[in-house]
């Protein structure tokens, strides 16, 4: 399978990106409590942005004080007070050579925070989120679905001014659009619940209010999940069909996903869950459509997601956890160092249960740097020792592979073959992720000037080293 397929250049609307590679959006939680943005926050973009990916959309951001707001530390849009620190971070991003664009969001029943107000289509209640404070949803007045109607069209406003290269409007994965989509949280009995036609009309209102307030040529995606997942929820015919329907209403790229949050392993696709989940779906936008289509959901490997943009079955690959995991992965996937790529083994720990979900901001479980980005460089060492680890699981190649890097003559002891209880979980599991995150660390010990000893290490083994 060649890479290079990601790697031509393409176009949405009046935008076009050096490659087919685009940084999903996932919340960072690195904001200011008041939405604003910190150096924390442009250091994490600006990091990714100098991996090579072509285009960066920016985690969901709130776009009124009212409701719409869904986590801690998050990025909000929602006054004029937001656009000098947005513009920041365009800067940062432009000048690291990547385009950038910014998800607007109103969280709808998924609000994380659990407080008043949470608005929704219904009352429909996620029980994750009631369960915090025991807040059930309201169901929306007429009123208030105009305003966020406008509040959405301001946030784009603000987000033009900050000159973002394109926005996108989230409008699936269980927030306050999919609660109006999805006939599993939406039994409303007036314009705007019931039929598909009334169902669908909030994102077709906030799309057309978007294209009132920014110019035709500022593109527009719109993110929706192929379906639900739910065996009530969004069937796929109508989901083909609203993309059609927001082709003619002005929106020039499909961002498709899958999946809510209380279907979350169709969402942050786990594990165990196969690669390109959504695929069948993205297909019938594709057939259908004549705009471009954004591919996501678990595309963490180079030849995955070369072989989509290669076959044709969408027109960009959309990646957040395996960015997270190495912002390189883009040069290196170009550069045909596939090895060298630290691999996101989609556990979903670092970045959600030990992460946001834990009321922190995000981590990763194979890449520390996540939200510390140069605060911990690996320098040369003043003065060089030589240095035995003991051991050659995860921890004992990662300990010899850094100290390596710091110029340190390093030897790893290991009775067992590389790779300790990772390689053992690959085994038993049938685990792929596993698998090539061992490989990697692997191959990382091997390009290195690091002797490896396959023998026990006791003290005559070990006398000879620096204490």
């Amino acid at each position: 399978m060649s890479l290079e397929s990601m790697f031509t250049p393409g176009k949405i609307g009046s935008l076009t990106l050096k490659n087919r590679i685009v940084k999903s959006p996932n919340t960072t939680a690195m904001s200011n409590q008041d939405g604003t943005v910190t150096q924390r926050l442009v250091n994490h973009y600006k990091r990714i942005a100098e991996g090579g990916v072509g285009l960066i959309v920016v985690e969901y951001t709130y776009v009124d004080d009212d409701a719409s707001k869904s986590i801690q530390g998050q990025l909000g849009i929602s006054r004029r007070e937001h656009i000098p620190g947005h513009g920041w971070l365009v800067d940062q991003v432009h000048a690291a050579g990547a385009k950038i664009c910014l998800q607007l969001e109103h969280c709808g029943r998924q609000k994380f925070l659990g407080t008043a107000p949470i608005k929704s289509a219904t009352d429909s209640s996620w029980d994750y989120v009631e369960a915090q404070y025991g807040v059930k949803p309201s169901p929306m007045t007429i009123e208030e679905i105009r305003q966020v109607v406008i509040d959405f069209g301001q946030a784009a406003k603000r987000a033009y001014a900050a000159r973002y290269d394109m926005i996108e409007v989230h409008g699936g994965h269980g927030y306050l659009i999919t609660n109006f989509l999805s006939p599993h949280t939406n039994w409303r009995t007036d314009e705007y619940g019931g039929s598909f036609e009334n169902r669908r009309r909030l994102l077709l209102e906030v799309v057309d209010e978007i294209r009132r307030q920014v110019p035709r040529d500022f593109p527009l995606s719109v993110r929706l999940s192929v379906t639900d997942y739910e065996p009530d929820g969004i069937p796929i015919e109508e989901t083909v069909e609203l993309c059609a329907l927001l082709e003619e209403h002005g929106v020039d790229v499909i961002h498709a996903s899958g999946g809510h949050h209380a279907k979350q392993n169709y969402e942050a696709v786990s594990w165990f869950m196969p690669r390109a989940l959504h695929r069948w779906g993205w297909e019938k936008i594709k057939e259908r459509v004549s705009i471009p289509v954004m591919a996501s959901g678990a595309l963490v490997s180079p030849d995955v997601a070369a072989e989509i943009v290669e076959s044709g079955s969408a027109d960009f690959v959309s990646l957040a956890r395996a960015i997270i995991a190495d912002p390189d992965w883009p040069n290196k996937a170009k550069e045909n160092r596939v090895l060298e790529i630290a691999p996101c083994i989609r556990c979903n720990d670092g970045c959600l249960l030990r992460g946001v979900d834990a009321g922190r901001s995000i981590g990763c479980t194979v890449n520390p740097n996540v939200g510390n980005e140069y605060s911990f460089e690996i320098v040369p060492a003043k003065d060089p020792k030589s240095i035995a680890v003991v051991g050659g699981g995860v921890a004992g190649m990662r300990a010899s592979i850094t100290l390596a890097d710091r110029g340190h003559e390093v030897t790893l002891f290991s009775v067992r073959p590389l790779g300790g209880g990772l390689r053992k979980a690959a085994e038993v599991l049938e685990d792929r992720n596993f698998a090539e995150l061992t490989t990697h660390l692997i191959h990382e010990v091997e390009r290195r000037p690091i002797e490896v000893r396959m023998q026990t290490a006791d003290a005559q083994a070990l006398a000879c080293f620096d204490s």
